[in-house]
């Protein structure tokens, strides 16, 4: 492959090889370590490889035990029982089978470097509410680390609108503001002789042992590390750092919340960014931290809101799934104003309409509370399911209709339009106005009615024989609301013949020879002879597929098609309305 970037103003440009290789010649491309999640090899191949093969003694790995194998289209993916740390030696043997039935005819040798893993904290699960069937603990994972350290943060209830107004429920944007930090530990986790900590293992935290949980109150949890706490293989450590390693931070409320001690906490002056990806320096672990937010609550809350401020909620237990009968909602404005106060009925659910629209939700049964963002952003997204719809106008819902779908010149048209004013917003001597405009757009009809109790209306609108054909547009104007409907007024010729031809449905090649059958009839059945024939015909580009190669492109997207219609036959029937048609190349 060769590229020029000369004609677009781009200096580059360039060979590359690329070896195309055939089913026959199956063989392996590449071979890496992978260090995501946990240490693994990935061998590619040149084509897919069949599944069920046995690859035990097919690959070997050097100083590598127990390994087991997993098939990923062109990939083999080994996993080894233990780490490895250094150059080793892989080999895939021949005998290896494609799915096409080849097999690798040349044993594949290369020396493949493995490194540990580095030190790092994750969280398992994603939210941020934890029901009590969790009994407050808090799942992560760790790799090649001897311990971590927590520290909590307690949003207190009467700031938890106030950090909402700057975040989402596992945010952590001025902080500061509204939480104090409330527990400080560390906590080991290499105590199991038995577990190999050089690889992902799980762990659970239990925050009771920590806090004791206060209704309404959000938890900030942070995970950090140390490199005393390392148990990547460095062979530096000094005297320094185990005896860091035997510290314990205790939370400082009364230094947390003055901005000069603060700004110092995050600074450190032996950081050097140098040595910032180096597992080995202290500056490798400055600031590396993972938080969750923790909300204790067994409540599940859906809140919907319309467009004139119409809200309804539900509310669930989060364990059984059972609606909650007689949960609070409280409705707060941006400003944390209340605007209103509600109860859930027997099945969990309640709807109701506000003046003004509410920014937060907080809703509460027992010693539960879960909180809610009424924020437009906050909508989940809709585009993976299959909605329809339409939206209301001012509280609005309308529809025009008429007796039949295309009118001609002249004709008059019965025009309906049904209303739905469900709030009765509108009084009795409101206007309902109807507009219709031709398709160059000159309005050529306007008629107003008066509002009625059945919001049924009727309009009566007639046409000049001489009026413009093409796609009309009808109005009707309502209460600020405006509804659309396209009405089609057409010169109808009626066909009074019946073609049939022998080619129907079939792709016929631009490049050969070839000779069809066109039979012609009076549609009340008498046969047209002497009719004078035409046919056109546009050529389009067809995309070239071979089976089994579906996904592969073999048309040139660079090479430009242009069609238009040309006459391919002139002629007349014959006197039994036939005609023979060559199409010629």
């Amino acid at each position: 492959i060769s590229w020029n970037g000369s004609g677009a103003d781009v200096d580059k440009q360039g060979t590359h090889d690329f070896e195309i290789l055939g089913k026959d010649n199956f063989k392996v491309i590449s071979m890496d370590a992978a260090q995501a999640d946990n240490q693994s090899l990935l061998i590619n191949f040149s084509d897919p490889i069949r599944k069920d093969q046995d690859f035990s003694g097919l690959v070997a790995v050097e100083s590598a035990g127990n390994v087991t194998f997993a098939v990923d289209g062109n990939l083999l993916k080994v996993f080894f029982a233990e780490p490895l740390n250094g150059n080793f030696l892989v080999e895939v043997f021949q005998g290896i089978e494609s799915v096409d039935g080849f097999k690798t005819k040349n044993t594949f040798s290369k020396k493949v470097l493995f490194e540990q893993l580095l030190p790092e904290i994750k969280f398992i699960q994603s939210g941020t509410i934890l029901p009590s069937s969790n009994n407050l603990k808090l799942n992560f994972q760790a790799v090649n680390l001897s311990a971590v350290d927590v520290k909590v943060f307690r949003i207190y209830e009467n700031n938890v609108m106030q950090f909402l107004q700057d975040n989402e429920l596992d945010g952590s944007y001025n902080l500061r503001k509204v939480a104090l930090p409330i527990a400080s530990k560390k906590i080991v986790i290499n105590t199991d002789k038995l577990i190999n900590y050089s690889k992902w293992n799980s762990y659970a935290l239990d925050l009771s042992s920590l806090i004791k949980p206060e209704q309404g109150a959000i938890y900030r949890v942070e995970l950090t590390m140390k490199k005393a706490y390392s148990l990547y293989k460095c062979n530096d450590i000094t005297k320094e750092e185990e005896a860091e390693a035997e510290e314990v931070d205790e939370p400082a409320e009364e230094n947390y919340g003055n901005g000069d001690e603060e700004y110092y906490d995050y600074y450190e002056y032996d950081y050097d960014w140098r040595e910032r990806e180096n597992p080995c320096s202290k500056s490798f672990f400055y600031n590396k931290k993972v938080a969750t937010n923790v909300l204790a609550s067994d409540l599940g809350v859906i809140a919907k809101r319309g467009d004139n401020n119409s809200y309804f909620f539900a509310v669930n237990d989060i364990i059984t799934t059972d609606p909650v009968a007689d949960a609070k909602i409280e409705i707060f404005n941006y400003q944390q104003q209340k605007l209103a106060s509600v109860q859930t009925g027997s099945a969990g659910t309640i709807g109701f309409t506000l003046d003004k629209p509410g920014y937060f939700a907080i809703v509460k049964k027992g010693n539960n509370t879960t909180y809610v963002k009424l924020f437009d952003g906050n909508s989940k997204s809709l585009s993976n399911f299959d909605v329809d719809g339409t939206k209301l106008q001012k509280g609005l819902k309308g529809y025009i209709y008429g007796e039949r779908g295309v009118w001609r010149p002249g004709d008059t048209l019965f025009i309906g339009f049904i209303l739905n004013d469900k709030e009765a917003k509108l009084p009795t001597s409101h206007p309902i106005t109807l507009k219709l405009s031709d398709p160059n757009g000159k309005a050529v009809y306007k008629a107003v009615q008066t509002y009625a109790k059945r919001n049924h209306y009727k309009f009566v609108v007639p046409t000049n024989p001489s009026a413009p054909t093409g796609n009309w547009e009808a109005v009707v104007a309502v209460g600020g609301a405006k509804f659309y409907k396209s009405i089609k007024i057409e010169t109808i010729k009626p066909n009074r013949l019946k073609i049939k031809n022998s080619f129907s449905g079939r792709m016929i090649s631009a490049s050969a020879k070839t000779t069809e059958r066109v039979e012609v009839a009076w549609l009340h059945g008498a046969v047209a002879k002497d009719l004078k024939l035409e046919m056109h015909a546009k050529f389009l580009k067809q995309q070239t597929i071979f089976k089994g190669y579906t996904n592969y492109v073999f048309d040139d997207p660079a090479q430009d098609f242009k069609t238009e219609e040309v006459n391919i036959y002139s002629g007349v029937t014959d006197g039994n309305g036939v005609a023979m048609v060559e199409l010629q190349p």
